[in-house]
């Protein structure tokens, strides 16, 4: 959060998180004799909740709220006594943020075995929530002039995500559930019902029944039965969940902006989207082109390297080169040159597909002086880098070895064509024609390379 906060200095939405999560809590003593309060303000963007040894979030936030007596050797020095009384100390909501993230405490350090434990107790939570009375002014019981403006919907918030962990306290898992509004829906309402509950786990993507809500997030315990294999009997106990909620996500039926509650004169404002008067200096819209034009190319990656897009290649190429036309013959030799060089040598786990495509392009080439002579053609001008590229930087040996016998291949194919244009004579060829093996390998099983 700091260093999106930071980011978002230069931009007009700096405020933009805590529009969104900021609240505000009092750090209160009150004295017990003239109930003067000494109060220290602190923004907070979540409000952290014990689990351990509490029933639900009503529990939890009463004991958030409860004040801690300061009386003896701690009494607190009032400033309008002048002298040390006893007195409450306690914590409170004093600002309620647009959208409401409660933390509950899951994790906790046994000081019994000194390492880090994961509370599975059972802790429940409603959909819908008042935070009124775990306000400063719910505490107080008592309306302030300057907090007329609170209506009843400023304290009423309605459940929209649930983040879940699943596992130890050494190793999990974390998978959210969320409500997803329908875009298509014309209502602005926030309250509005409209959209479905879905499970994001990783790439998977669900739909979520939210009448399980209490089985797949509260926690505690389950029945459970195991199969005897030697009586063939079946046992039942209970066994601890290891899947839990972890943060709850709660959002206002109307929201605030935050700066102007501070000031005395609450804005209202909509979450929904982004204020249209900024839409143009937003620095979303550059973001966006550039992760849909990474997702299309990792799209089409995928496509590329499948192997079922491979065998189409394949294919289509194959029943090209079996027609008359010479002309369709090479188009399909240059398209699977192409494919193979430029596309699938990258591929990870598709040595056996490279190994038989580069075979496929060693026979065509073997009966196609016009295709290799294109080939010597492009290595030598515009793909330059192929040769580099293959026998420098590929790691893998089959795919070198590959490209290696292609060249050979091309290479026997135009010698015998163009040994004039080099003043070569087909006597000064043929004792290192004898010394050379039909694979165009030596005796070592390294390449032959005369001069």
């Amino acid at each position: 959060c700091d260093r999106l906060e930071t980011a978002l200095k230069t931009f007009p939405q700096s405020r933009l998180l805590h529009n969104v999560f900021g609240g505000q809590l009092s750090h209160l003593i009150t004295c017990q004799e003239c109930h003067y309060s000494s109060e220290r303000i602190e923004d907070f963007l979540s409000i952290s909740l014990d689990v351990k040894g509490k029933h639900d979030i009503f529990e939890s936030l009463q004991s958030y709220i409860c004040g801690e007596v300061l009386d003896g050797s701690n009494k607190y020095l009032c400033s309008k006594c002048d002298t040390k009384r006893d007195s409450i100390k306690r914590c409170c909501i004093k600002t309620l943020p647009n959208v409401l993230i409660c933390h509950l405490k899951r994790f906790e350090f046994d000081l019994e075995t000194l390492r880090k434990v994961k509370v599975n107790d059972r802790f429940e939570f409603p959909t819908e929530i008042d935070m009124k009375k775990y306000t400063k002014e719910g505490i107080a019981n008592k309306d302030h002039s300057e907090l007329s403006w609170r209506g009843d919907n400023y304290y009423k918030y309605t459940l929209r995500g649930v983040l879940v962990h699943t596992g130890t306290a050494d190793s999990g898992h974390y998978y959210s559930l969320s409500h997803v509004r329908d875009s298509s829906s014309k209502t602005t309402s926030r309250d509005s019902e409209d959209g479905s509950w879905f499970c994001f786990n990783d790439s998977s993507v669900s739909p979520f029944d939210l009448s399980t809500l209490e089985i797949a997030t509260f926690g505690g315990i389950r029945p459970d039965h195991e199969h005897d294999h030697t009586s063939h009997l079946h046992s039942r106990f209970e066994s601890t969940k290891s899947y839990s909620a972890y943060l709850l996500i709660y959002d206002r039926c109307e929201h605030y902006e935050f700066d102007s509650q501070m000031n005395g004169s609450p804005r209202k404002m909509q979450l929904s989207s982004l204020d249209k008067q900024n839409k143009s200096s937003c620095p979303i819209n550059p973001w966006a082109d550039s992760i849909v034009r990474e997702n299309l190319r990792h799209a089409m990656d995928i496509v590329i390297f499948s192997p079922e897009y491979n065998n189409f290649i394949i294919q289509v190429c194959t029943a090209s080169s079996q027609n008359k036309d010479q002309q369709s013959t090479n188009e399909a030799m240059q398209i699977l040159t192409f494919q193979l060089i430029e596309n699938l040598v990258h591929a990870r786990h598709q040595t056996s597909d490279i190994k038989n495509m580069f075979s496929v392009l060693c026979s065509w080439y073997q009966s196609s002086t016009d295709g290799c002579r294109w080939f010597l053609h492009i290595i030598s001008t515009t793909h330059r880098h192929w040769i580099e590229k293959i026998l420098l930087h590929c790691y893998k040996v089959e795919v070198r070895v590959s490209f290696v016998h292609l060249l050979e291949v091309i290479f026997r194919k135009m010698c015998p064509l163009e040994r004039d244009s080099y003043g070569i004579l087909d006597s000064d060829t043929d004792n290192s024609a004898q010394k050379q093996c039909d694979d165009g390998f030596d005796s070592d099983g390294d390449v032959t390379v005369y001069s």
